[in-house]
């Protein structure tokens, strides 16, 4: 199963991407929204997609946007370190799952074996 990340912080990217092989996943990653929206174009296809919320060039609720219009059938996992009480409503129409950072390994585990089991 392929995931993709998007997220601009190297160290998070690199936990995140580390976690997820451990599980078994194939991980594809991206820095920000636009290259995510490449890999998507380019590398498809992708049974989840975890992503940060601010990211330069094209952050994630813009790809979200794009996701919702292009992918509707791919969950979307929504990490932010910043209060996501301005995002709450984009984003709970968007994304499967919130997950504020710092979040455990248990608890990004458990998000993303739940989204793929609600969406088959």
């Amino acid at each position: 199963m392929r995931v993709l990340i998007v997220e601009d912080e190297r160290n998070i990217r690199i936990l995140l991407t580390s976690i997820l092989r451990q599980q078994g996943f194939e991980v594809v990653e991206a820095v920000n929204g636009a290259e995510a929206v490449r890999c998507l174009q380019d590398s498809g296809p992708f049974r989840l997609v975890i992503t940060d919320l601010r990211m330069p060039h094209m952050n994630g609720m813009a790809l979200l946007e794009i996701l919702n219009q292009q992918y509707p059938d791919i969950p979307v996992i929504v990490t932010s370190a910043y209060t996501l009480a301005e995002w709450a409503t984009p984003v709970a129409a968007s994304a499967y799952h919130s997950l504020p950072k710092p979040f455990s390994h248990r608890q990004l585990v458990e998000a993303v074996h739940e989204a793929l089991d609600l969406t088959g």
